[in-house]
Order: structure tokens, then sequence, then C-alpha cells
């Protein structure tokens, strides 16, 4: 489950902000920065739990990538759909390498395998 979310959730974010837009309430940009802020902290908290095994920092890292990418054509591109989803892209940006890098420190623990501990047992007795 952590992992899901460690991927998901700046898409979820990304879509939240576009929900929030469309919608007109009084006090929106500040329900809207609150929620994104706690939609943050569950991603750190569970990117931060979550081990680095090879698939999620594959993905971890495609999704940087598109990111990034995004992030690029939203500054070459302007149109105003657009305009709504630069702050938040450029916030999610190094957020997202920040939890790459989390997950790239994160190491899988190792598991004795059949044929290691067998030879292990070998050379004890």
């Amino acid at each position: 489950m952590k992992k899901v979310i460690g991927i998901m959730m700046p898409y979820i974010i990304i879509g939240f902000v576009l929900l929030m837009n469309s919608i007109s309430l009084e006090y929106r940009d500040l329900l809207t920065s609150l929620v994104v802020g706690i939609l943050i902290a569950i991603w750190i908290l569970s990117v931060s739990k979550c081990v680095g095994t090879l698939n999620m920092k594959i993905l971890s890292g495609v999704s940087c990538f598109v990111l990034t990418v995004f992030l690029v054509v939203i500054l070459l591109i302007d149109h105003i759909i657009l305009q709504y989803l630069s702050t938040t892209i450029a916030l999610l940006v190094p957020l997202h390498y920040a939890c790459y890098y989390i997950l790239i420190k994160n190491k899988p623990q190792l598991h004795m395998s059949y044929q290691y501990s067998y030879k292990n047992k070998k050379r004890r007795y």
C-alpha cells in the first residue's frame, strides 16, 4: 500500500488542484493549500517507510521524468488551465526528487537464501 501511495500521490495532488480550480469557493486557495500540504505529508511519510526495491525506484524515476517534462511543457505553452497547475507542479518536482533520494537510501532487508545458509553451516562445522 505504501508503494502505491508513493507512486500515485503526486497525480492525486494534481487532480485535486484541477478539481479545486473548477469549483468557486470563498477560501478556495486556502483550502487547496491546506489539503495539498496534508497530502504531501502523507506522501513523504509513506515514501520514508517504503522499501526502495528496483521496481519502486524505476517507477519513481519515470514519474520524476514525467513531472519534469510536464513542467517544461507548462513553461513553453501559455494556457489558462496549465497556469493553475504550474505552481503545483513546480512544487512537486523537487519534492519528487527528494522522495526518489529517500527511496535510494531505503535498502531492502537482506534475506539469507537456503544455498548461502547451507554453505555457511558447512563452514562452521
